[in-house]
Parts: structure tokens; C-alpha cells; sequence
């Protein structure tokens, strides 16, 4: 144990610092009363962070599955078919199929636009609220994505 008033190391239950005298009880009172001033600001300090980590990364993953979404139809309706169905999970020989006859227009009319309502994570799945334009009138849509490794991925739309 070390002394709070010369720094001198002495003998943990001797009753007075052997080097200047002082008492060993206000000793570790003092070091009790420090560590404490220390260890609660770091506690809520660190808490803090935990919050806006937890905050920060729920709000990037829902960015993040957005975006895939967004490139994954861009190339839908600019009709680069092969690069569309690197988005999807499941089912890419009738997604590349569907997505060559919008190209082609035929019997399927493209879509021109298209717009994120609303993106419902839960777990490794996220369902997305989309507002998609073919011709004239607009239409909603909905979804289904699921988390494969660190990638999004369209699963199905419902």
C-alpha cells in the first residue's frame, strides 16, 4: 500500500505510514473517495457511448439496407438486368427474366421511378414500403429483405 501524503510504499495493516506518520485509515478512506469520483464518470461516460453506438448503428443499418435497395432498382430501371439480380437472395433466374422483359417491354411496362416509404428492420429481415411509378399512376409495393454476412439481400416481394 502507498501512502497518499508522501507516496511511500509501507506495509498494508500498519496503523501509520512508517516514512512521515501519517494514519493508515485516512489513507484508504482517501483512495475509496477517489476512486469513486474517478469511476463514476467513466461509468456514464462509457454508457454514454454505449447509447449512441447502439443509436448510430441501428440508424446506419436501416441507411444501409435503404441503399441497397435503391442501387438494386436503379439497375432495375435502367435495365441492367445481370447487375440487378446480384441484389437478390433467392429466385434470380425469374427476377433476370421479369426484369429482360420490362427491358424489352414485352408484356411487362418498366418501372420508371420509384420511392422508400418506410423500411421495418426485425432481426436479419427488413420489409420495405415502396412507392413504385410504371406509367402514370403510382403504386405501393412491399418487400422482404434479409441480412446475408454484412450484405442485404431482396428476398421476395409481397
Amino acid at each position: 500500500m502507498f501512502c497518499n501524503h508522501c507516496g511511500k510504499k509501507f506495509e498494508r495493516g500498519e496503523k501509520f505510514c512508517i516514512h512521515c506518520g501519517s494514519p493508515a485509515e485516512e489513507q484508504n478512506k482517501s483512495s475509496v473517495v477517489k476512486n469513486r469520483k474517478i469511476i463514476l464518470p467513466v461509468l456514464i461516460v462509457g454508457l454514454g457511448i454505449l447509447v449512441a453506438l447502439l443509436i448510430f448503428f441501428g440508424t446506419f443499418e436501416k441507411f444501409f439496407i435503404g441503399s441497397t435497395f435503391e442501387k438494386a432498382f436503379f439497375y432495375r430501371t435502367v435495365g441492367n438486368c445481370e447487375q440487378f439480380v446480384q441484389y437478390l437472395a433467392i429466385d434470380k433466374d425469374k427476377w433476370l427474366e421479369r426484369c429482360i422483359k420490362e427491358k424489352k417491354r414485352d408484356n411487362a411496362i418498366p418501372i420508371k421511378d420509384f420511392e422508400i416509404l418506410r423500411i421495418d428492420r426485425q432481426g436479419d429481415r427488413a420489409f420495405l414500403q415502396v412507392q413504385l411509378t410504371r406509367e402514370k399512376d403510382p403504386y405501393t409495393a412491399h418487400y422482404e429483405m434479409k441480412k446475408e454476412g454484412w450484405k442485404w439481400k431482396i428476398v421476395n416481394e409481397i
